[in-house]
């Protein structure tokens, strides 16, 4: 049995989860196009206060970024061709990215939330301790799956 067969077991409604917060996003930006100010933050530093602002445009960037983080790692995992049933491994040594793959869009859908709360004035910065959760549920199992795949 492969080490990782009980983590890979979950790779279908990872797969579902990471799709949902890819496209999150867009949702959040779409919907609240009408009402975002002229100036957005661009940029959260270490202590979630934006540090940087641009025009309203670039409230875009990050729901582009998401859906080409989740194309390049689903082209790159195979995942069409795991979703059709024409191959059921994962590529050796790319077990990480079924873990990282949500969580970089759940952060990505988190960020773009706060963005939207912060142009608007709701709220005056991203909380730090959600950040740094959810980079470690991101990082910290896809360090220790690509352990486990070299083994």
């Amino acid at each position: 049995m492969h080490p990782l067969s009980p983590i890979l077991a979950f790779r279908g409604p990872l797969e579902i989860i990471a799709l949902i917060a890819a496209v999150l996003p867009f949702l959040i930006i779409l919907r609240a196009w009408d009402t975002l100010p002229e100036e957005v933050p661009t940029h959260f530093g270490v202590t979630g206060r934006p540090d940087r602002w641009g025009p309203r445009w670039q409230a875009w960037i990050l729901p582009i970024v998401s859906i080409v983080v989740y194309g390049v790692m689903s082209v790159t995992t195979g995942i069409w061709s795991w979703v059709l049933g024409r191959e059921s491994e994962l590529p050796h040594g790319l077990e990480m990215f079924v873990i990282m793959k949500p969580m970089a869009c759940v952060l990505m859908a988190y960020i773009s939330h706060v963005t939207v709360r912060v142009a608007r004035k709701e709220i005056e910065r991203l909380n730090p301790w959600i950040m740094f959760g959810l980079v470690t549920i991101m990082v910290v199992p896809a360090i220790a799956l690509g352990i486990l795949a070299k083994r």
